[in-house]
């Protein structure tokens, strides 16, 4: 297991992989003025858990909290340290299908630990910021890159957003398509995309709101502007989110309804044709009965009798015409 140990100022930058978690150690309790970012993907092996708590003094609570893999977005504000939890979710490439992970944030005062499940991308464009000095996270402390964090998180929800709602724009493009068999199907796929990601961005709401009014040393307080912000972001991602939903649930009210208004099309054709042949199946009926009829001896009987029939059938039909049933 490797790690990625990123120290930077605003006029430097390096960065370094390192085998041992020991290595870290002098770079986390450097006061140089430099901020350092150890970036672990996953830490699954108790030892190197075990050496990273001593050192760091990590209670064993928040060591549990760093096992767990369904954790709920939340901040926790300890002795040394700001502990934030946040539950991101990918796309899957091939069907937009959301894939969950953790991402776990260790702020202490110059340095900030990030856990992640997997690779992720949004640390991988955090990284790449840093490194061109794009922003202002060069010129900031370590609170301001724990911030950065939080924030490509929530825009990664936006960016899932934005793919649903394109999803469910092209429902509602196929939504009066006769030959679209299984879009009730993908309405409830994207509804409960809608409930997932709703019930992740509230508990942002709430960790951003808390986070924006938390005071510690650890937090400057220029920080709460940004924080702000971050949560007016989650509030617009979530009333959007709810406005989709209400969106989805009418379509699927409205193809119920098409549904019903094509079957009741298709009962009123089959009745139709029903009621026109009962008087023609009457009359065949009776000339189909064991007794002599008169025109059954009349070279023109038949052809009589058919040319009946054909009126029959076509006063009917100009009768339902008539009364706007066809």
């Amino acid at each position: 297991m490797s790690f990625t140990l990123i120290t930077y100022s605003e006029t430097e930058y390096k960065e370094s992989k390192l085998d041992n978690i020991e290595d870290s150690f002098p770079y986390l309790d450097s006061g140089d003025g430099n901020i350092t970012w150890l970036e672990i993907d996953s830490i699954q092996e108790e030892a190197l858990k075990k050496k990273l708590a001593d050192h760091l003094g990590i209670s064993p609570l928040i060591q549990e909290y760093l096992d767990s893999s369904e954790q709920r977005s939340k901040v926790q504000k300890l002795d040394k340290f700001i502990f934030i939890t946040l539950k991101n979710y990918n796309l899957e490439d091939k069907d937009a299908r959301l894939r969950p992970e953790q991402i776990k944030i260790l702020l202490g005062k110059n340095f900030v630990i990030s856990y992640c499940e997997n690779k992720s991308a949004i640390l991988d464009k955090i990284r790449v910021q840093i490194k061109s000095g794009f922003g202002h996270t060069r010129s900031m402390g370590a609170d301001y890159l724990a911030y950065k964090i939080l924030d490509s998180v929530i825009d990664n929800y936006h960016t899932i957003y934005d793919t649903i709602e394109a999803v469910t724009d092209d429902i509602g493009k196929d939504l009066f398509d006769p030959a679209q068999r299984y879009i009730t199907q993908e309405i409830r796929n994207s509804v409960q995309s809608v409930v997932i990601v709703r019930r992740s961005i509230i508990p942002l709401e709430d960790l951003t709101n808390k986070m924006s009014r938390m005071k510690s040393e650890l937090l400057d307080d220029s920080l709460s502007i940004y924080l702000g912000d971050a949560h007016d972001h989650t509030v617009e991602i979530k009333e959007l989110l709810d406005s989709n939903y209400e969106l989805l649930s009418r379509m699927i009210d409205i193809y119920h309804t098409i549904l019903s208004n094509r079957a009741n099309k298709v009962i009123q054709t089959l009745t139709i044709i029903a009621t026109i042949f009962i008087p023609l199946t009457f009359i065949v009926g009776i000339y189909g009965m064991n007794f002599q009829i008169p025109e059954l001896n009349w070279s023109y009987g038949y052809y009589a009798i058919m040319i009946f029939m054909l009126l029959v059938a076509l006063s009917l039909l100009y009768y339902f015409r008539k009364k706007r049933w066809l």
